[in-house]
C-alpha cells in the first residue's frame, strides 16, 4: 500500500467512527451533536488539535450558513453573539453576573472598551448551550 492509499484508508476508517469530523452540518440536531462533541473534545488535554480543529470547521460553516451570528460590520465576533443573545433571550446588562460580572463589565464588552475572556466565552456557551467555536 502507498502512502497516499495508507492515508486515505485512515481517512476513511476515522469518518466511518465520527462522521462530524468531516460530514457537513444541516440540522440544529447535528449542530447540537457536534457542539456537545467539541466541549467534551476540549475538556480533554489527551486530544488531538486536528480534532477540535475539524469540528471547529464544520460548526462554523453551519454557524455562517444557518446562524444570525455573522455580521458584515467590523464589530468583534464576541460583541455580535453577545448582542445575539442578549436579544433572543431578552436580557441586559445585569444578567450576566456569573458569566462576565456586572453589568459596567458587560458594557465594557459591548462598547468594545474590554475583550470578552475565554473563560466569560466558556461559561456563556455552556449557559447557553451554544458553542464557543461561535465567538471566533
Amino acid at each position: 500500500m502507498t502512502g497516499i492509499q495508507e492515508i486515505q484508508a485512515q481517512a476513511d476508517t476515522l469518518e466511518s467512527l465520527c462522521p462530524e469530523l468531516t460530514k457537513k452540518i444541516t440540522s440544529e440536531n447535528e449542530y447540537q451533536k457536534t457542539s456537545a462533541l467539541l466541549k467534551e473534545v476540549l475538556q480533554q488535554e489527551t486530544t488531538s488539535n486536528i480534532v477540535s480543529e475539524l469540528l471547529s470547521q464544520r460548526i462554523k460553516e453551519y454557524e455562517r450558513t444557518y446562524l444570525e451570528f455573522e455580521t458584515a460590520s467590523e464589530t468583534p465576533k464576541t460583541v455580535v453573539v453577545l448582542k445575539a443573545l442578549m436579544s433572543k433571550h431578552n436580557l441586559d446588562t445585569t444578567s450576566f453576573k456569573n458569566e462576565i460580572g456586572d453589568k459596567s463589565a458587560v458594557s465594557r464588552i459591548l462598547n468594545e472598551k474590554r475583550p470578552m475572556t475565554l473563560n466569560h466565552m466558556k461559561a456563556l456557551s455552556e449557559r447557553f448551550g451554544i458553542s464557543m467555536a461561535s465567538f471566533f
